[in-house]
């Protein structure tokens, strides 16, 4: 459970620093609205997910996986963050005793 809560606060920090790059883009940028794609990230580290789908998978997954691609990264990150976020909260929560002293009767 503790993984999954990890996780969770992993992908959403990824996810809140993706969209801190993205605003400060935008500023730097004038007249223009940035928003990386996850493939565009991707990119950063060597990675072309594109080419990599389009020759590995069938046309039918093809077709769903460049859509993810496609996406905001931000959006990509934060929604696997709030699944584990959701994931870890349906842990089974052990009873505490109560801290609370019996009263005293006088």
């Amino acid at each position: 459970m503790v993984v999954i809560r990890f996780l969770a606060v992993f992908f959403i920090m990824i996810a809140l620093m993706l969209m801190g790059a993205d605003v400060v883009s935008t500023l730097e940028m004038p007249g223009g609205l940035v928003v990386r794609s996850l493939a565009r990230i991707l990119l950063l580290v060597q990675v072309d997910a594109k080419t990599l789908v389009q020759q590995n998978f069938p046309p039918s997954m093809a077709g769903v996986s460049l859509t993810l691609l496609d996406s905001p990264a931000t959006v990509v990150f934060g929604t696997i963050g709030i699944v584990f976020a959701l994931l870890g909260l349906t842990g089974r929560r052990e009873e505490r005793p109560s801290s609370k002293s019996p009263p005293i009767h006088r």
